[in-house]
């Protein structure tokens, strides 16, 4: 196989519709040949030197190979050998048989690789660059140090025309700008390649406590695992002299690899596998954050967690036609914040209070699997808030300004992934307290339903010295509507007022005047009456009405004050 794979030629740039699709991942698999202007990805055995071939076919041919490590440490060795010259080789006799005298010719002319012209080594991207290559077979041969593993490599004869990687812009660094105590933004110049050139391109970011990443699939690899490509169904050139029908077979094609101990090749367009990260990456990837954002060119990192803890932070831009990219220069910064954000579980209510010194809180709320709606709700219980939600991306969802009372706020068709929320008073910096809760189940949201109109009236015809007749609009959700009263006095305090938080279960006994339920079964009989009996003429009165979810919380109408009669 491996003499096979040294005679096989390479067509060369063409619009002949004859030859063979340079595009087609089943050509390159167990072949070693590099395609011009295509970037594959191999899988590496430790300690075994693999060799790739490239052929240029005449002097003074640009060359630019490429050479990525995926997060560990490889040595690259460039060697070139001068094309054969004699009658069996190329150029003799007619076209049939052309790649069949390749085939012969290379195996009576050995290459000699004593001497390598270029040696590099490292986990960072590798270039070799000749503006004028003479003739021959390019020969580069990669040797994993570490452990198994997997590359990327390029070769092209028009290094300013193929353009395989996403350029990036003159200005390559990461913006950090803090948001809050405990989040951070992140913004950076977008590619020039959408611009120039329309190539579809995305951005992918990384954050750890540990290193920089100084390739995508270095991060891809610590987040997804490094595992070895899956080969396409159907592989080989289907030259005369190749077992067609074995050797389309994955399985054979994997034997023939692991019998000469080589690696096996895919094209980029494959991708890397997604799979589970092996025992040594566990620790890693736990605390490390990888997410794709699209074309935006911001993103907001919300768990700076602790004091004097290093976070580093990657930016990768992705071609998503290829899947080949570029690295931007990452950027790290030192947490130095006292407090953290809160996660918030689904459905669960959350009771916060801001401090007269801590003007802000933020949540995160993370989606764990795709969902017809979010629910979040915020309820102010004293001073006004405001709130905004914005998606892992940094996209503002929805922004509430001067909030006083309980604001539910539905997210429709919610992509997973995480969710922000930003909570600050708003107006005097005084201590506050409000409650908080997300949900991706309408059945877990703890707070009843209310109607747009939430004040309660009365009906001064039907008053009395001694009752009341009081009316509040229900809904169409059967649900518990209980009713109290309170005389005001100079000395009644307004606790129930202040704190908006405060439930019927929070109010005395001797103040409750009657509970029902209660569904709204058109608009005309959605309305809710009370005749309240034995009250003092000439007095005033406090009702508040108190919608109350089983087994959950319960939430105030507008409160209402009314006299009665002086004379019956």
């Amino acid at each position: 196989m491996s003499d096979v794979a040294l005679c096989q030629r390479i067509p060369l740039r063409t619009n002949d519709p004859s030859l063979l699709d340079l595009s087609d991942a089943e050509l390159y698999v167990g072949s070693k040949m590099l395609p011009d202007g295509v970037e594959i990805v191999s899988y590496l055995k430790r300690y075994i030197a693999s060799r790739y071939y490239f052929m240029v076919e005449e002097d003074k041919t640009p060359l630019e190979i490429v050479v990525t490590p995926c997060d560990y440490q490889i040595t690259v060795k460039v060697f070139v050998q001068s094309l054969p010259t004699d009658s069996s080789g190329f150029g003799a006799g007619d076209d049939h048989d052309e790649i069949l005298r390749q085939h012969n010719s290379l195996i009576r002319h050995p290459i000699d690789t004593s001497q390598p012209i270029k040696v590099f080594a490292g986990n960072d991207v590798m270039k070799y660059k000749i503006e004028e290559a003479y003739s021959g077979v390019y020969i580069i041969e990669v040797l994993a140090e570490e452990r198994d593993c997997s590359v990327r490599m390029s070769v092209t004869t028009l290094p300013f025309a193929d353009l395989i990687y996403p350029e990036l812009p003159r200005d390559r660094s990461v913006t950090l700008r803090p948001v809050s105590r405990s989040a951070v933004e992140l913004s950076w110049k977008p590619s020039p390649s959408a611009r120039r050139n329309g190539q579809p391109i995305d951005y992918c970011v990384a954050v750890n406590r540990r290193r920089h990443f100084r390739t995508h699939c270095a991060a891809h690899a610590v987040k997804y695992g490094d595992q070895p490509p899956t080969a396409p169904p159907d592989i080989g050139f289907r030259f005369a002299w190749q077992p067609t029908s074995d050797y389309r077979k994955p399985e054979v094609a994997y034997r023939i690899a692991e019998e000469e101990n080589d690696g096996d090749i895919t094209t980029t367009k494959q991708g890397v596998q997604t799979v589970g990260p092996g025992a040594s990456q566990i620790a890693e990837t736990d605390n490390m954050l990888y997410e794709c954002v699209g074309n935006r060119t911001r993103f907001v990192y919300a768990e700076v967690f602790g004091s004097g803890v290093r976070y580093y932070f990657d930016v990768f831009a992705i071609n998503r036609n290829s899947n080949t990219s570029a690295t931007y220069s990452g950027t790290q910064a030192i947490s130095r914040n006292e407090g953290k954000s809160v996660k918030l579980k689904n459905g669960k209510l959350v009771t916060v209070h801001l401090k007269r010194n801590v003007p802000e809180r933020f949540f995160v709320y993370n989606l764990e699997r795709k969902s017809p709606e979010i629910t979040f709700q915020v309820q102010p219980c004293s001073g006004k808030l405001n709130v905004s939600i914005r998606s892992a991306r940094g996209i503002t969802i929805k922004s509430l300004k001067n909030i006083s009372r309980l604001e539910t706020i539905a997210v429709t068709d919610p992509q997973p992934g995480q969710y922000v929320i930003h909570v600050e008073k708003h107006g005097r910096p005084r201590s506050t307290f409000f409650r908080i809760v997300a949900s991706s189940d309408p059945a877990l949201a703890p707070y009843p339903n209310l109607p747009t109109d939430v004040s309660v009236q009365t009906f001064e015809k039907l008053n009395t010295c001694n009752s009341v007749t009081v009316a509040w609009m229900g809904t169409g959700n059967r649900q518990k509507y209980c009713l109290y009263a309170r005389p005001e006095t100079p000395k009644t305090t307004n606790r129930y007022q202040d704190d908006r938080c405060v439930g019927h279960a929070d109010r005395p006994k001797s103040q409750k005047l009657s509970c029902r339920y209660f569904r709204a079964t058109s608009e005309r009989r959605s309305v809710v009456t009370e005749n309240v009996r034995n009250l003092s003429p000439g007095a005033t009165y406090e009702f508040t009405v108190y919608a109350v979810k089983k087994n959950g919380m319960s939430l105030p109408y507008e409160n209402l004050i009314v006299k009665t009669k002086d004379n019956c």
